[in-house]
């Protein structure tokens, strides 16, 4: 039996919408008649459980130190299979390297098809080595300074180990197509002159009221906007993401401001 296709979102920061895009997108990769499970992977603040509206009894950390299987584990919701991080103090303060590759490994053994991983916000060890034990990482940014350097501080981290680790950018939260791309030639710019190497871009979401409506009654926004802008392009990043069809760019060669903010004081770019 082939082995799980790994599938990692990360942020350099919170509050970027990190939890609700892989909540979201592993909904569409299920609709698309994958099995998918959806991996809370913030052993001590994770919230895919509230955004599902579940219960949860055990879930990671029980899966995770070995003491049940990962069926007993699992809550399964339309078609997507969630590990719900479930809180255990000691546990969350004492993840080893070797304990969080042990994880990624029996995972993998475990799984079929395709594991969405939601990482905690932050540049910890574990979120570097999960990183690189994904076959994919969708890093999220938003269009604010601090979202563009933070980010690029976690890629930097991830790159200094293995430059060849698969990264794609996702542009969350966006006005449009012009913003998105804004972003990303600003990240590739920096990444091309400080890494020599720049990331991948698989697309972008809009600044869409239809999110926190779905997110407001816990549910996906399949069901709750499915004819919303975000949801479609959820649907095609899924897409792309299920036939690995993503777009390895470097920066556009269009005359693009080379500016970020306004004025020092400014910290969102669109100010």
């Amino acid at each position: 039996m082939a082995k799980a296709k790994f599938v990692s979102l990360l942020s350099g920061k919170g509050g970027v919408g990190k939890s609700v895009l892989a909540f979201n997108l592993a909904d569409q990769m299920a609709g698309l008649g994958y099995r998918v499970l959806l991996v809370d992977a913030d052993f001590s603040l994770g919230s895919l459980h509230v955004l599902a509206n579940v219960a949860v009894q055990h879930g990671l950390n029980e899966y995770a130190t070995g003491a049940q299987t990962l069926t007993e584990c699992v809550t399964p919701i339309r078609g997507v299979d969630i590990l719900a991080a479930t809180w255990n103090h000691d546990l969350a303060e004492s993840r080893s390297i070797e304990h969080t590759a042990r994880f990624i490994e029996r995972l993998r053994n475990d799984s079929i098809v395709y594991v969405v991983l939601d990482h905690g916000s932050g540049r910890s060890n574990q979120v570097v080595l999960m990183a690189h034990g994904s076959d994919l990482n969708l890093l999220v940014l938003v269009p604010e300074l601090t979202s563009l350097a933070d980010g690029y501080g976690l890629f930097k981290q991830i790159v200094a180990a293995n430059r060849a680790v698969a990264c794609s950018l996702l542009v969350n939260r966006s006005h449009g197509e012009e913003e998105a791309e804004f972003i990303r030639t600003r990240m590739n710019e920096m990444t091309q002159r400080f890494l020599r190497v720049v990331p991948g871009y698989v697309g972008f979401v809009h600044e869409d009221g239809a999110v926190r409506h779905a997110v407001a009654s816990q549910q996906t926004l399949a069901i709750a906007a499915p004819e919303s802008s975000a949801c479609r392009q959820l649907g095609r990043i899924a897409q792309a993401v299920t036939t690995f069809d993503l777009k390895n760019l470097s920066a556009s060669p269009e005359a693009l401001p080379t500016q970020i903010n306004k004025t020092s004081a400014t910290a969102d770019i669109r100010g």
